[in-house]
């Protein structure tokens, strides 16, 4: 058998080598051994750190801005007591020393309408040189006519001398003889005209009233108010009844209070021994609240 190849006879070629692919380089190949991961934790904190200086700055920046509202609030509150807190010089005492003057204590005086029980003690009290004002808690300044079914209604603001015109014009025998001019006569040479206690932002240490439901009316008022200048002040109630005579009683009462009042070294302090030392005295009926401004 010959060994000869078929010339005819196709010889397949040896199978080519085969060559990896080629690997292709980048930076992170070069350095090998740097920590990626290390450097995105330190991003990471830094961001958060800049975040969290932003949050303390912003929150410093508030606060900073709330103290100035506070120190605004408390320049305006002292400035409105400043204003309303009137001062004096004791004129009896020759020698000067360097010890502030004692503040006036502030005075307010209320009953219904402004004209009999509160303007007796207003008109007493201005006489004897205090701090003093009057007001009434009524809806309307009424005063008696020619019956309990017709009384004479104003509104609060009427000045004192419009209404002696008024009830001349209208009969001046029945209020000649139940006394109603005579008393507005004092009322005029007083003050010029009623005034209501709710339209009132005056401010006082020391309220007295005249009757339980004036007492009441009061104390409402400055809880309805909001307390907002944080000023205390003492309401006292004296029970006195709506006649000229009882007003008179009513008036001597108040300036004996209110001297009381006056000549204490700190009346915010020895107000409950005030009073008991008062009503002990005086054997009154006492209704007495702290409120505020």
């Amino acid at each position: 058998m010959s060994s000869r190849r078929d010339p005819r006879q196709r010889v397949a070629p040896p199978p080519a080598a085969v060559i990896p692919p080629k690997r292709r380089r980048n930076s992170r190949d070069e350095y090998d051994d740097y920590d990626y991961d290390r450097r995105d934790r330190d991003r990471d904190r830094e961001r958060d750190r800049d975040r969290d200086r932003d949050r303390d700055r912003d929150r410093d920046r508030e606060r900073d801005r709330e103290r100035e509202r506070d120190r605004g609030r408390d320049r305006e509150r002292d400035r409105d007591r400043s204003r309303d807190l009137v001062t004096h010089n004791n004129s009896n005492n020759s020698v000067k020393t360097n010890a502030p003057p004692k503040e006036r204590v502030l005075f307010a005086v209320i009953c219904a309408s402004n004209n009999n029980r509160s303007m007796e003690a207003h008109h007493v009290l201005k006489l004897n040189n205090f701090n003093i004002k009057s007001y009434g808690t009524g809806s309307a300044v009424r005063l008696p006519g020619p019956s309990v079914e017709k009384p004479n209604v104003y509104r609060f603001g009427t000045p004192y001398q419009d209404i002696y015109n008024d009830l001349i014009a209208k009969d001046r025998n029945l209020y000649v003889q139940n006394g109603l001019l005579k008393m507005l006569e004092r009322n005029i040479a007083t003050k010029r005209a009623p005034e209501s206690w709710q339209v009132s932002r005056e401010v006082f240490n020391v309220v007295f009233t005249c009757e339980e439901r004036c007492f009441d009316a009061v104390v409402e008022e400055l809880l309805d108010r909001g307390e907002k200048l944080n000023i205390p002040v003492h309401v006292i109630n004296l029970e006195i009844r709506d006649n000229p005579e009882d007003a008179i009683v009513g008036g001597k009462l108040f300036l004996e209070l209110a001297t009381l009042i006056e000549k204490s070294k700190d009346h915010e302090q020895e107000m409950s021994e005030i009073l008991e030392t008062f009503q002990q005295r005086t054997k009154a009926n006492i209704l007495y609240a702290i409120c505020y401004f």
